[in-house]
Formats: C-alpha cells, sequence, structure tokens
C-alpha cells in the first residue's frame, strides 16, 4: 500500500514523541507492565459521541516534545468576496479519502478533529467555507502528530 506524505509525517513525526512501548499501547487501550509512563500515558483518546472521531488528550510533555502550537481561526476574504474564516495552512490534515480537517482544542491539552471545506488555498492562508468559527484556537503545529495518534499510527502491541 502506498501511503502518503502527510501519513509518513505523522508516523515520522509519532516517533519523534519518543513513546515506549507501553506507552504506546497505552494511547490505544492496550495494557501490561508496570512502568509510571504506562500509567500516566503520553496521549489518551477520549471517544467523540456518534462519530468514529476521538479526541487526544495530552500530557504537558508530550505537548512540548511535538512543538504543540495553537493560534485562532481568524476572519478573511478572498478579492472583495464574501467573509470567511481563515486558518494556516500547516492546520490542516486529510484523511485517506481526501477529506480535510483542522484540531481545535476543547480543554486544557484536549484536541478534536473538526471537518472543513475549503474554498481556497492562498499562500499559507486556507479560506474555508465550512468549519471552525474565527476565532477559535485551531492546532497549527502538531496537527499530523494528533492525527497519527487519533488513529492509531505507530501504536505497537
Amino acid at each position: 500500500m502506498r501511503r502518503s506524505t502527510r501519513q509518513i509525517a505523522a508516523l515520522s513525526a509519532l516517533a519523534a514523541l519518543a513513546l515506549p512501548r507501553a506507552a504506546c499501547s497505552g494511547v490505544g487501550g492496550g495494557g501490561g507492565g508496570g512502568n509510571s509512563e504506562q500509567k500516566n500515558p503520553p496521549a489518551r483518546l477520549i471517544a467523540v459521541t456518534g462519530t468514529d472521531h476521538k479526541q487526544v488528550a495530552l500530557t504537558p510533555k508530550a505537548a512540548e516534545r511535538i512543538g504543540l502550537q495553537t493560534g485562532p481561526a481568524t476572519e478573511g476574504s478572498h478579492a472583495g468576496g464574501p467573509k470567511e474564516v481563515v486558518v494556516p495552512y500547516s492546520a490542516l490534515v486529510y484523511d485517506a479519502h481526501g477529506a480535510a480537517s483542522v484540531y481545535t482544542t476543547s480543554a486544557p491539552l484536549t484536541f478534536a478533529r473538526v471537518p472543513v471545506t475549503i474554498d481556497m488555498i492562498d499562500g499559507d492562508s486556507v479560506l474555508l467555507t465550512q468549519g471552525p468559527a474565527a476565532g477559535t484556537a485551531v492546532v497549527t503545529v502538531g496537527a499530523v502528530e494528533l492525527f497519527g495518534t487519533e488513529l492509531g499510527i505507530g501504536e505497537f502491541e
């Protein structure tokens, strides 16, 4: 199976978290062992009722390891058109079917994937016709790592 650049980036970025084997199984709900990282894994997945998505809750150390950063979605328009929500290109993640999403923060160090509809990409800015409201904090650095964690990429059995 051929992997996309984003999937490869997610795999390598997740590996950069340097999660020990026991901690990785904690991300997906596996178990065993007794070290402190296993009892307190770097990331936890929280089911989102009515969807196949999961929220990703990180420890402060995990957020630091991936260099996680957020910024507000803003309002803008292209060539005098209607106002739209604008997010940085770095906030986008694409699933295997090409659907785009961004991660928003629902609580401290807890992130949820929100589907978006892209109107256009203009350099490093993405104009959205659907997605989070202007002012919503979106992940601008670390979105690929959150996506990999949510999907269980790099999980050990």
